[in-house]
């Protein structure tokens, strides 16, 4: 997903301090998971979905590129939820 986020920035398509925010989230979740904090990289996520919704709804990120950020912060989470007891 960063990737995607830095091809956004690179595109023009998202401005700078926006990605920047996004990505810092996603690599905190990054560094949640490599400690072994599941939690702690849902809540990152769950951050990230709200700062994507955020960029949306303010017209900083088209709607189809937020949605498949949404959609893959969404996926990561499922799989992290069977971790989380």
């Amino acid at each position: 997903m960063t990737s995607y986020v830095q091809g956004l920035l690179t595109s023009g398509k998202l401005n700078g301090q926006y990605g920047a925010d996004l990505i810092s989230d996603l690599e905190g979740a990054n560094g949640y998971l490599n400690s072994g904090d599941p939690n702690s990289a849902i809540f990152e996520l769950k951050h990230f979905i709200f700062q994507t919704k955020f960029d949306i709804n303010n017209g900083v990120l088209s709607s189809t590129n937020g949605q498949i950020l949404i959609d893959a912060a969404n996926d990561i989470m499922n799989s992290l939820s069977s971790q989380v007891r």
